[in-house]
């Protein structure tokens, strides 16, 4: 039956260029069918994209997750600055190459953070 209920319904009979937004009120399944009820050869092409509440693109779980790697690229910079002039202090009882290595890796931390 090709009466069910449906949000937009559309002829397609030559070509069917077209925005259409559904505003969910809560999470919930969706499904867009297309229905070719005369059996005629089509060709369908288009982009379905799925879109959270103010724009947002990422799953509602990640909102704050740029946030979070900025807040945590500058405390990975703070570590590094912090060791780095601890070591400074210290480089005449025995700073070796392995804490140049700790204070590069923080650096690249920090760096990968930032570059997310």
């Amino acid at each position: 039956n090709g009466y069910r209920i449906s949000s937009w319904r559309q002829p397609l009979y030559d070509r069917v260029c077209m925005t259409y937004t559904i505003s969910g009120r809560k999470a919930d399944r969706y499904f867009l069918g297309v229905l070719n009820m005369h059996g005629q050869p089509m060709r369908l092409e288009g982009v379905v994209e799925y879109e959270n509440p103010q724009g947002q693109h990422l799953p509602l779980g990640l909102v704050y997750l740029p946030a979070t790697l900025r807040i945590a690229s500058v405390a990975f910079l703070g570590l590094t600055v912090a060791v780095a002039s601890a070591l400074s202090s210290s480089i005449r009882r025995g700073a070796t190459a392995l804490h140049m290595l700790l204070i590069t890796c923080l650096w690249l931390k920090s760096a990968e953070l930032t570059l997310k």
